[in-house]
């Protein structure tokens, strides 16, 4: 049985109590890929948190993006190096919850092993995710990432930059760009700063598209 969003929202303010409650300023770096974990579980409050890599010839690819009241940071719980860096996109406010914390409160408490079961779970599937749409014509797996923002947001505002968007995609900025051009202010236009869909529909009928 899996947790539902909602559901685990709300399991996850039960454990709050035992977090250090931190304010972190829009562009501030939580953790740094190959610096060694902290011994915490991340949740996010409030705030909008970037979690990427940073590839052997220096490339930046965002993994994920996350919004409030989700967790991250999980999978360093027992102080190994992080994979990944994260940052703040917006001013955040985040609560650290100890590593022997959680393990204490794993033993005595099965909600608790449900909701980090059902997280790593999501992660591995986001991972998976990653690696089918990389393997997308770009047009497809440039429609599909904005659905998959425009999910995270729900708006029909995505809050990043071009060069933000490719190392999302992992597309390269011209790429973007010669995209955005073709489809035209008709299905999305460039604000100061982000990109608003004008056509959301059109831009999952794109996404839809089978390669080929």
């Amino acid at each position: 049985m899996f947790v539902s969003r909602e559901l685990e929202e709300q399991n996850w303010r039960r454990y709050l109590q035992y977090g250090k409650r931190m304010f972190f300023k829009k562009h501030a770096t939580i953790y740094e890929q190959g610096t060694m974990g902290e011994d915490c579980i991340y949740y996010l409050k409030r705030g909008t948190v970037k979690v990427f890599m940073t590839t052997y010839s220096g490339k930046e690819r965002t993994i994920e993006i996350i919004t409030n009241e989700r967790i991250f940071g999980e999978q360093t719980v027992d102080r190994k190096p992080y994979f990944s860096s994260a940052k703040v996109l917006d001013d955040a406010v985040v609560y650290c919850i100890e590593g022997r914390t959680i393990k204490d409160l794993l033993k005595k408490d099965p909600d608790l092993r449900l909701l980090l079961f059902d997280s790593l779970r999501n992660k591995l599937e986001l991972l998976v995710h990653t690696v089918v749409m990389d393997k997308l014509p770009a047009e497809q797996l440039l429609a599909r990432s904005i659905i998959d923002i425009l999910a995270v947001f729900n708006t029909n505002q995505i809050p990043l930059t071009q060069q933000e968007l490719s190392q999302y995609t992992g597309l390269t900025r011209v790429t973007i760009y010669t995209i955005l051009r073709k489809w035209g202010p008709e299905k999305i236009k460039a604000a100061n700063r982000h990109l608003i869909v004008t056509d959301p529909k059109s831009i999952e009928e794109i996404a839809g598209k089978t390669a080929g």
